[in-house]
């Protein structure tokens, strides 16, 4: 694995290049995500390929926090919209 390097606001980001190897043919793809905080050179990744076209593929992601971040905001709004509706039932 290695780093296709770009900007976005003045922040430098990182998305992981994977090579893999088919029959003997080697391909290279781009992850669709970057990030500030890229993962370690050399770690393995696994690639999703089309047998028929090994160069169509996608890179197979562990990013639990993309499920887990909207979740959590859902949950942080309704914990302070009960709080806040709480509060104003018991000053009447």
């Amino acid at each position: 694995m290695d780093y296709d390097e770009s900007y976005s606001d003045d922040t430098i980001v990182y998305a992981e290049v994977v090579r893999y190897v088919v029959d003997g043919n080697t391909y290279y793809i781009t992850s669709d995500v970057s990030s500030s905080f890229p993962k370690m050179l050399g770690e393995k990744m696994k690639v999703l390929y089309d047998k028929s076209n090994p160069s169509n593929a996608i890179i197979e992601s562990n990013n639990l926090w993309l499920i887990a971040l909207p979740i959590m905001s859902i949950i942080s709004i309704g914990v302070g919209v009960f709080g806040i509706i709480k509060f104003f039932k018991q000053k009447q």
